[in-house]
């Protein structure tokens, strides 16, 4: 799976829809994915330790998968204070991390086997996150 670009499964928002923004607690993700998405697409959102690392058995302090994904603007917002994690305004689930998440990102993955839709985002710092914008 490559890096991100934003143009092979998703775009980094744009300057009135940033791709990552912190307020208060609360971290934002808007991505929207270049193809239409059917049943087999999927939307994860992973956070790794100060450390680059995490407690779980992939490495990571916690990952979470979004299967449902039928649209192609989706928002990802988590609470940093309680874990609860809201994808396109759904209900909430709450991530159990195995460690305190210092670096999140976002995989998306099409289905396909070969993929021509799948990418990942770089590494958002939730206590200093920058944003690009696809070009």
């Amino acid at each position: 799976m490559p890096q991100e670009d934003g143009t092979h499964a998703f775009t980094y928002g744009s300057d009135s829809t940033p791709f990552a923004v912190v307020t208060g607690n609360t971290l934002t993700f808007a991505l929207a994915l270049t193809f239409d998405p059917d049943g087999d697409t999927t939307i994860k959102l992973a956070a790794l330790n100060a450390e680059c690392g995490g407690g779980n058995s992939s490495g990571a302090v916690f990952e979470y998968s979004f299967s449902e994904v039928t649209r192609r603007q989706n928002t990802i917002v988590y609470d940093m204070s309680t874990g609860a994690i809201a994808f396109n305004d759904g209900e909430k689930q709450t991530a159990v991390p195995m460690g305190t998440p210092q670096y999140m990102w976002i995989e998306v993955w099409d289905g396909d086997t070969p993929s021509n839709r799948s990418g990942y985002s770089y590494l958002v710092d939730v206590q200093h996150p920058e944003t690009p914008v696809s070009r």
